[in-house]
Order: C-alpha cells, then structure tokens, then sequence
C-alpha cells in the first residue's frame, strides 16, 4: 500500500470502469527480455550484479535490463554452506559468472565459486596418500563420517577405518560432530573428487606384515585364540599361524579350548606358508 508500481489497461469503459494487469505487463517484459538474452549474456561472460532475493536453495541476482539469474546455494563457494544468507545479504554488489543460459525458459544459471581459487588442487598437490592431518568431523553419516580437512576440503572416514581393535556399526560410537582428530589420506579420487580417509590405528594395522618364516621351519608361540576348525599361536608380534585340528596331535574331538588355554606355549612346523594372504 501506497507504493507505485507500472500496470497496463486491459479494459476502459468509463472512468470508473476500468480494468488493469500488472500480470501482462511483467509478462510482456519477460518475453522481451528472452527475446535479447541470447545477445545480452553469455556463458563465460563476468558480470556485476545485485542479490535481490535469497531463498534456502540459492540466491537470485539482478544483471540489469529486467534479467535475473540464479546462484544456487552449492555454487556460492568451494565451503559448503547450508544456506546462501550465510554468505550474502540482500543488496550485496557482487561478482559472478555464467554458467548457464536457457533462452526457451529465460533463465540464468550463475556462479560465484567459479571465480575464487579452487583449494582441491592445492590440496592434492601437497598431499597424497599416507599423509597424516588433524581434521574436524563435520557430519556424521551410518556409513562414515566426513572430516573437514581444509577450508573447502572434506575427506570421508568411512565407519570400517575408524577403529582396528572392535566392530563399530555407527562413527556416533566413537565419534562427535566438532570433534578435531588425527586422519592418515588412503586415497585420492581427482576424477571424482574424493578423498579416502582412516585413523593412524586402522593405518598401521593394514600395514603389509613380514612373516619371516619358511615351509619346514619349527616355531614356538604362545596361543592368540582358540576356533573350532584349530588353534591360532602368534609367532612373532602381528604374525599369527594356524594350527588345524587335524595337526594338533590330539584325539579326535578334543576340547582344545580347555587343553590350550590362551598364552599356552606350543611348538610347530610350519606345512605352508601363503604370503600374498598373509596366512600361515
């Protein structure tokens, strides 16, 4: 009420009969502006503009002459952020870039992000697989929780490399949001642009063990655990054999969870040795 605005007479009867759109007019101006927005803008083209509106999924900026793009909210920066009032206000003269135009619909596609340096390839030029690095997790999911590594830069932690020692079904069990950790780089997707993360103790766990023993050799150890298919001895620290029933030298259906005891020291001969699954 009481500000003013451009309409268009649809009917005129008399001076008290008269009939106005605001509608046609806004409509008339849109097709005018689809008509010249294939000349006016182009992808590639930078271009100042206003935030005009900000809604959860994006924010809408005015380009001049009656056209209106769309930064969605995943294209405001390389931080993600939840909505875009995190990082613009109404009125903002910003910088962006097209990256889209659809002249049948007139709609501009634009972006911000496009235009800062992109801190992936810094990233994955200084580190590579087996780097170790602090993080903050950043949300955690039933299959992993993602890890902020660098602003921008999130890795995932998925819920089978956060511990070595138990099963987790959740990271919830042993991890908090905001919660700063240790994380060693597994791997790097550039294609895709992910980054594979596991804790230093799942790190050194996976670590290739020399078994350092021979087919014939005789070892000594003290039993790790008993299985109803045989026995298991460590043989040397992170080396583990496995004694079969059926080489225990024992009657058949002995009950070697009573007769060996864990830490019960045996002597055997190794029969085989399969290195490339460390099985001995």
């Amino acid at each position: 009420v009481g500000k003013s605005y451009e309409f268009q007479i649809t009917e005129f009867k008399d001076p008290k009969s008269i009939v106005i759109s605001r509608r046609i007019l806004l409509e008339s101006q849109r097709a005018e502006v689809r008509a010249n927005l294939s000349d006016r803008i182009r992808v590639g083209d930078r271009i100042q503009g206003t935030v005009t509106q900000l809604k959860d999924f994006g924010a809408f900026i005015g380009l001049g002459d009656g056209i209106e793009g769309l930064i969605h909210v995943s294209e405001i920066s390389h931080t993600r952020i939840e909505k875009p009032a995190e990082a613009l206000s109404l009125g903002d003269a910003i910088e962006v870039e097209v990256i889209r135009v659809e002249v049948d619909k007139g709609r501009v596609a634009l972006s911000m992000k496009s235009l800062q340096d992109d801190p992936w390839e810094s990233f994955v030029e200084e580190n590579g697989p087996g780097t170790t690095m602090s993080g903050t997790v950043a949300r955690i999911q039933e299959f992993g929780a993602f890890v902020t590594l660098a602003p921008g830069i999130d890795g995932l932690l998925h819920v089978s490399a956060i511990t070595a020692k138990e099963r987790i079904d959740n990271p919830s069990q042993v991890l908090k949001e905001g919660e700063e950790i240790e994380v060693v780089v597994e791997q790097i997707d550039k294609g895709r642009r992910r980054i594979g993360l596991m804790t230093p103790e799942v790190a050194e766990a996976r670590q290739p063990v020399e078994i350092g023993c021979a087919v014939n050799d005789v070892v000594k150890g003290p039993v790790t655990r008993v299985e109803r298919y045989g026995v298991f001895i460590e043989i040397s620290p992170k080396v583990v054999g496995l004694i079969p029933n059926g080489e225990m030298a024992t009657n058949r259906g002995a009950d070697h969870l009573r007769m060996f005891p864990v830490g019960t020291e045996i002597e055997a001969k190794v029969l085989e040795v399969d290195a490339k699954r460390g099985r001995i």
